[in-house]
């Protein structure tokens, strides 16, 4: 796809997995959301929206509660 570039990379270590999920683009396109998966040794998991630039940049937490799996842009 012309013009694609990866926004996010999923990481994986011996304990941890984090993962992206479920990205939805802001109506005016300026932003992306999604959901950031953390699994620890497949025991824990925890789940926060994120918020980026669709240019690309430094994501930011929405969400801080480690419950939030769906995202949806509101008015």
């Amino acid at each position: 796809m012309p013009g694609a570039a990866r926004l996010t990379q999923a990481s994986v270590s011996n304990t941890t997995r984090i993962e992206q999920r479920n990205p939805l683009w802001s109506p005016d396109g300026a932003f992306v959301a999604y959901s950031e998966v953390v699994s620890k040794k497949n025991i824990s998991q925890s789940s926060n929206i994120m918020r980026m630039p669709s240019s690309g940049g430094t994501a930011t937490a929405l969400t801080a509660d480690g419950k939030s799996f769906a995202n949806h842009w509101q008015p």
